[in-house]
């Protein structure tokens, strides 16, 4: 007998694939960070039916290597697994991004990364009345970046955010995924801004800032993440 108690969500959570928990009636029951940030880019409904076409016949786990697109989302492979008629799970798995464009090196300067961000929320403050919390890793070294570029779509990310209450702002690494530029591999930097009840009538013009800067932007109803190519100094 199975006498496992533990609640494995938290494996789960921050895992860099999307993994979905459908009721049968196609009802989310729980979703990760990953299928959180893709639900803003494919209809959760789509992902349930993309889950009952491809379930095993009998109770267990179906992989099928199959290539899926959404917006800036690539997949090369989804499993389906279910232990009962009560609930299935969907899980995608990331085709790792490639950019092969050197377009990227153009006007980028050795750049303190969490004293740029500094300065735009000093900025931002002059205007906002709100609370605003910064949690970022000041061990990060310099990295390769265009700064009046980045600059810019900062200014119009917390712009978004100026009737909010509080807002948040972090910086990490994020863990288990790169991108591949010009047939080399970096890390990449994750950066969340987040604040309830945020504008969202400059997402057109946030999303093409981000992808001109080799930035891939997830707009979602209360926060805004970019992922940032870590290129340091010695790269």
């Amino acid at each position: 007998m199975n006498t496992i108690s533990t609640d494995f969500r938290f494996i789960v959570e921050d895992d860099i694939h999307p993994f979905l928990l459908f009721d049968k009636n196609g009802k989310v029951k729980y979703l990760n960070q990953s299928a959180e940030r893709l639900s803003g880019s494919c209809p959760v409904g789509e992902l349930y039916q993309l889950a009952l076409q491809y379930a095993p016949k009998d109770f267990g786990s179906r992989m099928i290597y199959i290539d899926l697109h959404y917006r800036t989302y690539l997949f090369y492979a989804i499993r389906v697994m279910y232990e009962n008629e009560e609930e299935i799970g969907l899980y995608l798995y990331n085709k790792p991004t490639m950019i092969n464009d050197s377009r990227l090196g153009n006007n980028t300067v050795s750049t303190d990364l969490n004293m740029l961000i500094e300065a735009q929320i000093t900025l931002f403050q002059t205007r906002f009345s709100g609370a605003l919390q910064l949690m970022t890793d000041y061990q990060f070294p310099r990295i390769q970046i265009n700064q009046n570029a980045f600059s810019i779509l900062l200014r119009k990310i917390f712009s978004q955010f100026s009737e909010t209450e509080e807002v948040r702002v972090t910086v990490n690494i994020k863990v288990g995924e790169s991108v591949i530029i010009d047939e080399k591999k970096y890390p990449l930097l994750v950066l969340e801004v987040r604040g309830e009840g945020r504008k969202e009538e400059e997402d057109g013009k946030i999303a093409l800032l981000a992808q001109e800067q080799m930035i891939k932007p997830y707009l979602l109803p209360e926060r805004i993440l970019l992922d940032i190519p870590f290129i340091a100094d010695n790269d």
